[in-house]
């Protein structure tokens, strides 16, 4: 009998809301006195309508929101009964159990967990191939050579891809070629956990039968222990699903193998649409509390994450991708944007030099009124003499280096997480 490779027990969760008064509102996002589980090789489909919290429980999967969120309100966290305490845990191997409410996004879950997000999440620097390579090197056992080569052919021949598209770049490829790149991408990841976030979104019905089947291929040849699909169209992939963790309308997590009908799943959508959220008035003692255990957990965390930040910071420093950063980097900016800064800087300067020509400042009089003397003709060098060094001085010493910081900082900002989050 197949093992348990998630188990989620006792938990109840409240979300924060200040309110005008000044009051903070607790609504309820769910609760779960049960097991809730999934087995080995399990395919499960999350449902609920939306903003019910499929979504913010894969993020905890992750690492993406933590225990010592001061929006977040894990109920009996710090209740030392073992049979009331929240758990989450993850079981990627026999002798490995994460708890990811005490050990958030741990190292033992590195390369083991991937996503396909909803935008897909394809890193539009880089080409189709460079993708591909990106998501491989950073599996738990990356191909090379004649392996990598072979490997690249065979997945393209499944999936439906003219070997063509590995040169092009993925804005230049169509919703569907895209999702299949984004699957690809998975696939050389290899992951043995794999979540997929609402993967039809943006697909015409023609598509979608064939995507649920490539992800249940995908599933299949990742030999993935487990995957999560958080998705609306339930009629679609009901069929690949093993399993379906439904938020109902009482906030309650069901955990259904086998699955129900189509018709039951619609039923349970439009009882859950209708139903009140559950709020309460925060009690002003239980919310300071709340802040000091956030603050409490972030302190004890924070060598460890300071660590972990600078361990990952070597790894960048070190990697091929980060000298290819660089390489596009230095072409982007010092060459390809140079003329656009010249360009900008003479305008700037026909800009100048029109108004300074233009300006009408009067006459004054000399002698006594005998003479008169236009203000421009002695005011004008001087004045377009400071006008042009004013603008200098802007462009040159502020408004160049500020948008060229924001460039660079967006730019970085995408290759780190990129790197740092694995995305496959």
């Amino acid at each position: 009998m197949s093992r348990n490779i998630i188990e989620i027990k006792n938990l109840e969760l409240e979300t924060l809301h200040p309110q005008d008064n000044g009051k903070i509102s607790a609504v309820k996002r769910y609760q779960q006195t049960e097991c809730l589980f999934a087995k080995e090789n399990d395919i499960v489909l999350i449902l609920g309508p939306s903003g019910a919290g499929k979504s913010l429980l894969m993020d905890y999967l992750l690492g993406i929101n933590t225990v010592d969120s001061q929006t977040l309100m894990i109920k009996k966290l710090d209740d030392p009964s073992k049979e009331t305490r929240p758990s989450c845990e993850v079981h990627l191997a026999e002798d490995q159990k994460v708890e990811v409410f005490q050990n958030p996004y741990a190292k033992i879950l590195g390369q083991k967990i991937g996503v396909v997000f909803q935008a897909l999440g394809l890193i539009e620097d880089l080409t189709v191939a460079d993708n591909l390579k990106f998501a491989n090197d950073q599996s738990k056992q990356p191909k090379t050579g004649l392996d990598w080569q072979g490997w690249v052919n065979d997945t393209f021949e499944d999936l439906g891809l003219d070997k063509n598209l590995l040169s092009e770049m993925p804005t230049k490829l169509s919703g569907g070629q895209r999702q299949r790149v984004a699957l690809a991408r998975m696939l050389a990841y290899a992951p043995e956990m794999m979540i997929f976030d609402e993967p039809t979104s943006a697909l015409d019905p023609a598509s979608v039968s064939t995507v649920v089947e490539m992800i249940k291929d995908t599933h299949k040849k990742t030999k993935s222990k487990v995957s999560f699909i958080i998705t609306h169209d339930y009629d679609h992939f009901l069929s690949i699903a093993d399993r379906v963790w439904f938020l109902q309308g009482d906030r309650i997590f069901s955990n259904d193998s086998p699955v129900q009908s189509a018709e039951h799943y619609k039923n349970k959508l439009i009882e859950a649409k209708n139903a009140i959220k559950q709020s309460r008035i925060l009690d002003t003692k239980e919310h300071i509390k709340h802040l000091a255990k956030c603050e409490d957990m972030g302190s004890d965390a924070m060598f460890s994450k300071f660590a972990d930040m600078l361990d990952g910071l070597k790894q960048i420093l070190f990697s091929s991708w980060f000298k290819l950063y660089l390489k596009k980097f230095i072409k982007l900016v010092l060459v390809d944007g140079l003329p656009f800064h010249l360009i900008s800087g003479f305008f700037l300067g026909l800009v100048a030099t029109y108004f300074s020509m233009s300006m009408q400042l009067g006459t004054v009089q000399l002698d006594g009124g005998a003479q008169t003397l236009e203000v421009s003709k002695f005011m004008i060098p001087t004045f377009f003499q400071e006008m042009l060094k004013g603008f200098g001085v802007v462009m040159f010493k502020a408004l160049i280096p500020l948008f060229t910081c924001i460039f660079i900082s967006a730019r970085a900002g995408t290759a780190l997480t990129s790197y740092l989050l694995g995305l496959s």
